[in-house]
């Protein structure tokens, strides 16, 4: 077994990434029949969106959370418009600083479900549960 997840991870490793991904999307294509009938897949779905909305809404939280700081700032009613439109003109035009930010929000979701919130470490858990049942449920 060990030694076919290797060769696995070898042919993976050549193929470049749009490649695996068009083949990806050629398979569920061509499996779409299959796969809408399966009940575990719309769970599954349901359950993925419940929890992407509820990092959506942790982003939201940050987010408010920072322009409200910056708010008690000097001359800041001048610059928060502009940077704000500044901020995600190179946020969506420059592909590294996306990357960058998008890997500091997965970071701080991993911590917010590792560390848990306010010391309990098991609210962070419960609040992405909730989340995708929620999404199932909805």
């Amino acid at each position: 077994a060990a030694r076919v997840a290797g060769a696995v991870g070898w042919v993976l490793a050549c193929v470049p990434e749009y490649a695996g991904n068009g083949l990806a999307g050629a398979v569920l294509i061509l499996k779409r029949d299959e796969l809408a009938s399966m009940r575990v897949l719309h769970f599954a779905l349901a359950a993925a969106f419940g929890v992407f909305m509820a990092a959506a809404w942790v982003v939201v939280f940050v987010w408010r959370q920072m322009e409200e700081s910056a708010k008690q700032l000097p001359f800041s009613g001048m610059w928060m418009p502009t940077g704000a439109a500044a901020a995600a003109a190179l946020l969506w035009a420059n592909p590294a600083v996306r990357e960058l930010m998008l890997g500091n929000i997965m970071s701080h979701m991993y911590v917010f479900w590792t560390a848990g919130v306010f010391g309990v470490q098991w609210l962070g858990k419960a609040y992405f549960v909730g989340g995708a049942v929620a999404g199932v449920l909805a």
